[in-house]
């Protein structure tokens, strides 16, 4: 097998080491279904990207993904969380507004999400394959930032034409904290990269206008200093205050105004048909209508033409403008607490995995043991940042939200428990897989895998 001659590192044993082509392949996708490279450097739309990369990493991950690997992602509580949310998107598309729409985004757009799903948990398994898509994520955003930073057309900046302002905000916001990591972690150009990097995001945000992101990178702030490491909170709170300081610098005229805007209530917002407020009272409409199966995914901007009456100047589609009222509109409640499992999941795998390299670093697992506690620490903060974009987005099925729960999964799977990592550790017992059990247990968690109990010796 490609992925590596030992068991997991879960298990106690050996670290895992895919090939290069499926790490590249991964990374590749990534950009592209993601980040969206081919339309930040438009020169490679053409090349159909997409369809090339995505049947490249399936190739490759037939191949390097073990059967025990692809076990432990489905036993993940993310992974089941995320399940529930496919099956009611499925079992939901026969009684929808528009049951072909629904159709159409299953089979044409939705799909790559889950894919991005599969394989970055997969990915981030493996240290060394982690640091390759993190400094390409990095290296992706900082260039979008540049453009955004010596553009001179009027108006928003946002990525080509898949990710609108908003949207744009948010991959901003959720790579700072990858920017971070690298440039706390990583030496020579990679370091580099990440100290750019920071600067970067902060005034493409700003050039993004949006106040949803801004509100996003406010509350990543605070988040980001809890859960600085007691030897890094100095270099943490630097980081922070620089980055204040960059963005208050940058802040225009403009900006001040649209974030003071936020909070009026006299703005459109607040008081036209298709601002928020009235948009999100008619998807809790929506859902107190269809609590079971909702209106079918992809189904909330139908509902919307269905539900308004024409007064004289037409009706317009809108989005929810919130995942959380998105995902149970359009797929019922059941449907939403499978989407919450996946989120809360996500952040309960990197709690678990900042237990263990914290337990690592005091059995003398060194570096790498504090390089562990600080990607788990990462990860858990860019999932928060998307968490905090959702209220203001319709990010429900968006590929940076599945992204991030997926990269917890790999960080809980890549601990070594302590000692030498690569090699057997003969004071972590092995332990077998058991699902979700030991989810509320308040026992000390274990140096393996959440949910796996230790057998018997």
């Amino acid at each position: 097998m490609n992925a590596t001659a030992g068991a997991l590192p879960f298990q106690g044993q050996q670290v895992i080491n895919y090939k290069r082509a499926f790490v590249f392949a991964v990374t590749a996708y990534m950009l592209v279904s993601m980040a969206r490279i081919h339309e930040i450097v438009p020169q490679l739309g053409p090349l159909r990207l997409g369809m090339l990369t995505g049947m490249i990493a399936i190739a490759t991950a037939v191949s390097a993904i073990r059967k025990d690997i692809l076990s432990s992602i489905l036993a993940s509580p993310v992974t089941k969380g995320l399940a529930v949310v496919v099956l009611f998107a499925v079992l939901t598309m026969p009684t929808g507004v528009w049951p072909k729409a629904s159709f159409n985004y299953l089979s044409r757009t939705y799909y790559n999400a889950l894919l991005l799903f599969v394989l970055t948990a997969a990915v981030f398994a493996d240290r060394r394959a982690a640091r390759v898509i993190i400094t390409a994520l990095v290296a992706d955003v900082a260039l979008a930032g540049m453009y955004a930073l010596l553009r001179s057309a009027p108006g928003r900046y946002e990525m080509g034409y898949t990710y609108d302002a908003n949207e744009t905000a948010s991959l901003f916001v959720m790579t700072v904290p990858w920017a971070i990591y690298l440039l706390l972690t990583e030496k020579g150009l990679p370091r580099w990269l990440g100290m750019a990097a920071l600067p970067v995001c902060a005034i493409g945000l700003l050039k993004t206008g949006s106040r949803g992101g801004l509100l996003s990178a406010m509350a990543l702030v605070p988040f980001l200093l809890v859960l600085a490491p007691p030897k890094r909170r100095a270099q943490f709170t630097l980081l922070v205050v620089a980055g204040a300081l960059v963005t208050a610098l940058s802040m225009g005229e403009q900006a001040v105004f649209r974030l003071r805007k936020a909070f009026d209530t006299t703005e459109y917002n607040y008081t036209t048909r298709d601002g928020r407020m009235e948009i999100w009272k008619r998807g809790v409409s929506y859902i107190k209508g269809s609590p079971l199966l909702g209106v079918g995914i992809d189904g909330f901007q139908y509902k919307e033409l269905q539900s308004k009456k024409n007064e004289g100047f037409g009706v317009r589609q809108a989005a929810a403008h919130n995942m959380y009222i998105q995902v149970a509109a359009e797929l019922g409640l059941i449907g939403f607490g499978g989407f919450l499992a996946m989120l809360f999941g996500g952040q309960y795998s990197c709690v678990l995995a900042r237990r263990r390299a914290k337990l690592a670093i005091s059995r003398g697992g060194g570096p790498e043991a504090e390089r562990d506690l600080l990607r788990a620490n990462m990860a858990q903060a860019s999932l928060f940042s998307l968490m905090c974009s959702g209220f203001f987005l319709s990010l429900g099925y968006s590929a940076m939200v599945y992204f991030a729960s997926a990269v917890p999964i790999g960080v809980a799977m890549m601990g070594h428990g302590g000692g030498t990592p690569g090699r057997p550790i003969e004071t972590v017992p092995q332990a077998r897989l058991r699902g979700m059990r030991g989810w509320r247990s308040s026992r000390p968690v274990p140096a393996g895998f959440h949910g796996m109990s230790t057998p018997q010796q």
